[in-house]
């Protein structure tokens, strides 16, 4: 359950980040690497959660 918890705060950030770099207070390139550091360090990769 605490993953699942955890999860969800990473995407309701990941929501927030999206809405930052909308209206231009933050670059896509801060949003990459912040979704890059979030799957290493949770072993997960893009492929894995495309499927």
């Amino acid at each position: 359950m605490s993953a699942i918890s955890n999860q969800s705060r990473f995407f309701d950030l990941l929501d927030f980040l999206l809405l930052m770099e909308d209206r231009g207070w933050l670059k896509q390139d801060s949003i990459n690497l912040i979704k890059e550091a979030y799957f290493y360090t949770h072993g997960e990769t893009k492929e894995e959660e495309d499927s």
